[in-house]
């Protein structure tokens, strides 16, 4: 099945019309909400513990509407990671209802099949309050060096199912009020391998999320909510002009390409073919779905959702 990325579909996620602001207060406040991600992810990479995210950069942080729409995100964050936070976000407002969703409350996630990459991609989402009122969400997405599972390191090239590469954990608290819940701390002790360093990364994904949560207060406290949620919405309309001038750049037409990936890590010889087809038309682009001779025996394998978000996001 194609997606589609269209005006009317655009337009239909935003919340009343939207009247366009002085162009100084949007450039303040959209470089203001990529400079707190920013810092949120210098933070992360500074006292997370694990070599992947300090030394291998495995990480991305991300500002979301209260209805879980991607609106700034750190300079040097990883797409992959980025594609993902929108259905991260949308998977806790589906689990919990919003008056559960308390100010301090911080859920952690790493389930693939509903926000996207692998389960070694854990997620902390924070929800963020003004008066009361829910009005943005911030997460911090890193890749943790072990979620348990029978090989260390948790990549299994043996794995036939989901069930022998690690925990799957779908959205619970792991904070509440900003109170560390025990009970999901210790399950995540007993269950990984050198606990007290995934504890560390854990640590630094809480404090990543409530310094974006400061410094976007600091924002509505300067310049007043309303022009906050209305920069939110600027933004999406800046990044959707950008986009379809691009497009518009392009000759109409089906564009394809095609890859290979070859050995499985099992079985000698083996290879997947890749096919991805992406169709211009006028200032709309069409993704194909992705054609692969899906390795399913083995652990090569590629949620369709997942790899179609990474397309778009990085387009955008």
């Amino acid at each position: 099945m194609a997606r589609k990325v269209s005006a009317k579909k655009m337009a239909g996620k935003r919340r009343g019309d939207i009247v366009g602001m002085d162009p100084i207060t949007f450039e303040v406040l959209r470089n203001g909400f990529r400079a707190a991600c920013t810092q949120g992810s210098t933070l992360l990479e500074r006292v997370a513990y694990g070599p992947v995210i300090t030394e291998g950069h495995d990480y991305a942080v991300g500002l979301l509407t209260a209805d879980a729409r991607l609106v700034g995100h750190g300079t040097r964050d990883i797409t992959p990671h980025l594609g993902t936070f929108e259905c991260s976000v949308q998977c806790v407002l589906d689990d919990f209802p919003r008056e559960e969703i308390q100010p301090g409350d911080v859920f952690l996630m790493n389930d693939p099949y509903r926000g996207g990459t692998h389960t070694l991609d854990v997620r902390l989402i924070r929800p963020i309050f003004h008066q009361k009122k829910l009005i943005a969400f911030t997460v911090s997405c890193t890749h943790w060096s072990d979620v348990g599972g029978p090989m260390p390191g948790t990549f299994n090239p043996k794995a036939t199912e989901v069930f022998a590469e690690g925990l799957v954990l779908p959205p619970m608290k792991v904070y509440e009020r900003d109170k560390p819940v025990k009970s999901v701390l210790e399950l995540l002790r007993w269950n990984i391998r050198v606990p007290y360093e995934r504890m560390g990364d854990l640590a630094g994904q809480y404090q990543a999320v409530r310094l974006m949560e400061r410094r976007l207060l600091d924002y509505v406290e300067k310049y007043g909510l309303n022009t906050v949620l209305r920069a939110f919405e600027e933004i999406m309309d800046y990044s959707e002009r950008i986009f379809r001038k691009e497009i518009r750049a392009i000759p109409d037409g089906t564009y394809r390409g095609e890859s290979w990936a070859f050995y499985d890590g099992v079985t000698e010889g083996s290879k997947m073919k890749i096919n991805l087809a992406v169709t211009v038309r006028g200032d709309d682009t069409t993704v194909g779905k992705l054609l692969a001779g899906v390795l399913k025996e083995h652990q090569l394998t590629c949620d369709e959702r997942d790899g179609v978000l990474v397309v778009v996001k990085a387009k955008r």
